[in-house]
């Protein structure tokens, strides 16, 4: 894999979980009724949780494309 193929992938996947982020923000108002209706693992990816794994990885990979790129 090219550098630049490297660069663009790690840097959708990154705006993609960004986005994930905004949207998971966006349903704060029913994180508690979310939270009550899934069972198991489910739960454990909902609401803050959801959000907070969202923007880690968003920039996780935002740093990656920006570290390729600019290597």
């Amino acid at each position: 894999m090219s550098d630049e193929n490297a660069f663009v992938i790690f840097t959708v996947i990154g705006v993609a979980h960004l986005a994930g982020a905004y949207l998971t923000w966006s349903r704060r108002s029913r994180w508690e009724a979310d939270t009550q209706r899934w069972r198991g693992v489910m739960r454990w990816f909902s609401g803050q949780r959801q959000l907070n794994a969202e923007l880690a990885l968003g920039v996780l990979f935002l740093g990656l494309g920006l570290a390729i790129g600019l290597a």
